[in-house]
């Protein structure tokens, strides 16, 4: 059995950052929490067109745009 959970302050910080690609008019599609069974640790997903608009890296440094203010 999974013992590790996604906690509160995960989930916040994710709505938070979708918050923030909105304020950019960064295009979020889908987003959703995955937790591989091999991994120990959660990772959030985003399904963005601006990957193939503009490519994966430009793509990327808008997301940690947001990130770093």
């Amino acid at each position: 059995m999974d013992t590790i959970t996604l906690v509160t302050n995960q989930i916040d910080d994710g709505q938070r950052l979708l918050d923030g690609l909105a304020q950019e008019e960064f295009v979020v599609r889908a987003a959703c929490w995955v937790k591989p069974v091999e991994e120990d640790h959660w990772s959030l997903y985003l399904v963005a067109p601006a990957v193939d608009e503009r490519g994966a890296v430009a793509a990327y440094r808008q997301v940690l745009g947001v990130l770093r203010p």
